[in-house]
């Protein structure tokens, strides 16, 4: 069974889910933190991923609206997925 395809753009409802894929690159928001002032602080990363699941590109977001924001403008181009769904094919096996 193939990932299946959402609604073309990552929501409130679907982000911690879905993700933008396009040949060799994966975009996705992953919740993070820092402390500020004594405080830990949410943030919610917008992350790129490379070949072998190398990080090429973070940018971090206090706001998660701000976050579906950016990567829906910068990456909503690529195909969009739904990682609720396993992947399945040659490229997937646990033996590789």
């Amino acid at each position: 069974m193939e990932q299946a395809k959402t609604n073309n753009q990552i929501s409130e409802d679907n982000w911690t889910y879905t993700h933008f894929t396009s040949q060799e690159l994966k975009a996705f928001i992953a919740l993070g933190g820092e402390i500020l002032n004594d405080k830990v602080q949410i943030l919610y990363n917008v992350t790129v991923l490379g070949d072998e699941h190398k990080e090429i590109f973070v940018k971090s977001f206090s706001d998660l609206g701000q976050s579906i924001l950016f990567i829906n403008q910068r990456y909503g181009h690529w195909t969009v997925l739904d990682g609720r769904v396993a992947a399945q094919g040659c490229g997937t096996c646990s033996a590789h």
